[in-house]
């Protein structure tokens, strides 16, 4: 029972389907897991997932941020958070 589920977009690794067709997949059987449709939200791709992820968190939340696509990208961010001395619940840098 998650809180929150923010559902990316990979286009690399599409495997032939249209954007937004499996992440429509998986919002289909979180749904039929019970999940409400108001804790699941879309990003349009990795990054903005664990942005949005990171914007939402308060201080004690636990956060499970998959990364593929992106990797690289989110380690610099996370990095670049933990050296500023970024604490959930006050905002992120642009």
């Amino acid at each position: 029972r998650p809180d929150r589920i923010v559902l990316k977009e990979m286009e690399a690794y599409l495997r032939g389907r249209a954007v937004g067709e499996a992440s429509g997949v998986m919002e289909a059987e979180f749904r039929a897991l019970g999940a409400p449709a108001d804790r699941i939200t879309h990003a349009p791709s990795e990054y903005d997932a664990v942005r949005a992820a990171l914007a939402w968190a308060q201080d004690g939340d636990l956060l499970l941020l998959p990364t593929h696509a992106e990797r690289e990208r989110v380690l610099l961010l996370l990095d670049r958070l933990q050296a500023d001395g970024w604490r959930p619940g006050t905002g992120l840098p642009d």
